[in-house]
């Protein structure tokens, strides 16, 4: 919180009648507990889809890969014949974008999309399990579907 904000603060509180102390209780940041959820879906994917060890995965950690950028890295080096910190050098060192390290490397594109996309099935899966729901849904609300649109076409009028 910045400086005028607390003076501004402590002035409003003393016209209240609450004192500095609790002012400053109210201005200080919040400690908030590290998250018992902590994502790890990509690590379990790297160590079962890809056989990675964890010595691996602490130097995709090292440099800043994780996630789904994790997930391209691995899969292009299987199917490249590369090791992943050969792609990692492609990416970090070298600056390569993602399409240029799998051209580069003789591998379509598509490969890295379904590994991603597999990756992010499997995620919203355990989501879905993790929070007791019957099925993901869609996620679109705004009742039950029969409305399609908000009559701003122009239709024949036809229903």
């Amino acid at each position: 919180m910045k400086l005028g904000s607390l003076i501004l603060l402590a002035s409003l509180a003393a016209q209240v009648g609450l004192s500095q102390a609790v002012v400053a209780q109210e201005a200080a940041p919040a400690v908030t507990e590290p998250s018992t959820t902590v994502n790890v879906g990509w690590k379990n994917e790297l160590k079962t889809e890809y056989k990675l060890t964890d010595e691996q995965i602490a130097a995709f950690e090292a440099k800043g890969v994780t996630g789904q950028a994790a997930i391209r890295v691995a899969s292009l080096a299987k199917g490249s014949g590369k090791t992943t910190d050969e792609v990692m050098a492609m990416r970090i060192d070298q600056k390569m974008g993602w399409g240029k390290i799998a051209k580069t490397l003789g591998v379509h594109p598509s490969t890295m999309g379904r590994a991603v996309s597999s990756f992010k099935k499997s995620e919203r899966r355990e989501r879905v399990e993790r929070s007791g729901a019957s099925h993901p849904g869609k996620g679109m609300g705004h009742g039950a579907g029969a409305d399609r649109g908000h009559g701003n076409g122009k239709g024949k009028g036809k229903h």
